[in-house]
């Protein structure tokens, strides 16, 4: 059945809705659900309502839950527990999406809880970063963490919200509105929590983290994992010297020799569509790279004692690769062309232009400062006034928050931690963050210091530290001193 189909179709199952209503909250709503706050309106265009038993280990947690698309073309899903609900409500913000695919969590709206969990995963499948299903899991379940001092830190099953954005790619513009929304959402089917959470992953991280700023008054407590909260313009000077650095390098994987003129506006690999392109475009990407590096393992090494020294002094490495683990360099070079590979023309259309700009910043190699005219790249104003826009943090904090990163992330570096206190400090408000590197000192998981969002156990631990912290007022200490930032991070 197709969408457009499923949305002609509003129909909600009479006795379903019945035993719901009966289980607490309001009436279900007939026909199209309007709602809107802030200033953000949204229209259901169809939804669907059942029950259903979610994993949790060996414990089944029995839930209620209403999926549906929007107006606006993004699907959401709302989740409540049947029994034992703390009345937390935890808003997630997913990760960056491959722009080539279609948005959204599905073509035709779920009419079951087996087919919800097909559609968006559960805790074996995807990675943190795009995971809503595991993010809905994480939230559903209750656990119990024993870090071996103090109280253990408990944690009973949370409803739980997700929009799937009306578009991919770097999506913070709809993003932002389309997952605050869902708190307007949320009650018309629901019964109102008593207190909500805002979290997101990778680049939802970002995305929790405006609305953390923006509507301090909605949300009791944030947790961005993994996220660019330095801001994107940051995270996207990062990919820009990356690439140019690897580009100078390697001049013969992309430019045939020639770094005369090295454009970062350019995709590095035929655009999807192409029917000539023989592979897919990040495929195309990963072999320039790896033949490029398989034929000189030296440069590759030289790359990785590259470090970066910008306008204000600061210096740090260029790739995001673990020292003590040599397999890690390849992979840092892989993963931080995500962007460039997947992303570039994505990127490039929304703003207009490309926000790279390195004027200032001094690239130093194995003899000292590399001096080519090749490397000079100034932004385009439109394309930085863009993401400044969407988005640059304020570091205005002013409700408890818990951030989390791997140590060495190849993707969204752990110097955005650093950049991103710097701002909450110079604004007053660092009594209200709580930074956890990866991995826990202490903690006996098995993550590992190298990683995009990786850290499933450690999120565990941050969030019910967070619910804790908002409970009872006092900022967690297992966190304050697990976020001991050495100088790599700088």
């Amino acid at each position: 059945m197709s969408r457009g189909t499923n949305i002609a179709r509003i129909a909600v199952l009479t006795a379903l809705a019945v035993l719901l209503a009966a289980c607490g909250g309001p009436p279900p709503p007939n026909g199209g659900v309007q709602v809107e706050i802030d200033g953000i309106a949204t229209e259901v265009a169809v939804s669907e309502r059942f029950s259903g038993d979610y994993a949790c280990g060996e414990e089944q947690v029995g839930v209620r839950v209403t999926v549906g698309t929007t107006t606006a073309g993004d699907d959401f899903v709302l989740v409540v527990p049947q029994r034992d609900w703390s009345g937390d409500l935890v808003v997630f913000a997913h990760g960056y999406r491959d722009p080539g695919l279609p948005a959204g969590f599905w073509e035709t709206v779920p009419d079951g809880f087996p087919q919800l969990v097909d559609a968006l995963g559960d805790l074996s499948s995807g990675d943190l970063s795009g995971g809503v299903g595991q993010a809905m899991a994480l939230a559903v379940c209750s656990f119990t963490v024993d870090l071996g001092f103090g109280d253990p830190l408990e944690k009973t099953p949370s409803a739980f919200a997700a929009s799937s954005y009306s578009a991919n790619g770097y999506a913070v513009e709809v993003a932002v509105p389309e997952t605050h929304v869902l708190n307007a959402l949320f009650p018309r089917y629901f019964p109102a929590p008593e207190r909500t959470y805002v979290t997101g992953a990778s680049l939802g991280g970002l995305v929790a983290l405006e609305l953390t700023e923006r509507y301090p008054a909605r949300y009791d407590g944030a947790m961005p994992v993994c996220g660019p909260v330095g801001g994107s313009p940051l995270q996207l000077s990062y990919v820009g010297h990356v690439e140019l650095m690897f580009r100078y390098f390697f001049p013969d994987a992309f430019d045939e020799g020639s770094t005369t003129s090295i454009d970062l506006t350019v995709p590095l690999a035929p655009p999807y569509g192409d029917p000539d392109a023989g592979s897919a475009q990040g495929d195309s990407v990963v072999k320039r790279i790896v033949d490029a590096v398989t034929a000189d393992r030296d440069t590759l090494d030289a790359l990785g004692r590259v470090e970066l020294e910008d306008a204000s002094g600061q210096r740090r490495p260029l790739l995001q690769h673990d020292p003590a683990d040599s397999d890690t360099l390849l992979r840092s070079v892989l993963e931080a062309f995500f962007f460039v590979a997947v992303g570039k023309a994505d990127i490039v259309e929304l703003a207009g232009g490309f926000p790279f700009d390195n004027s200032g910043v001094t690239y130093y190699g194995d003899e000292g400062p590399i001096v080519d005219p090749a490397l000079g790249y100034q932004a385009d104003p439109t394309a930085l006034a863009y993401f400044a826009d969407h988005y640059r943090p304020t570091g205005r904090l002013r409700i408890p928050t818990v951030t989390v990163h791997n140590r060495f992330d190849p993707v969204v570096p752990a110097f955005h931690e650093s950049a991103y206190d710097g701002l909450v400090t110079d604004e007053g408000w660092a009594a209200n963050l709580a930074t956890a590197i990866v991995p826990f000192e202490g903690l006996g998981s098995r993550t590992v210091p190298f990683g995009h969002c990786a850290f499933a156990e450690e999120v565990v631990v941050a969030f019910a530290a967070l619910s804790e912290w908002v409970e009872t007022g006092s900022r967690p200490f297992v966190l304050g001193t697990l976020a001991e930032e050495d100088d790599r991070l700088r």
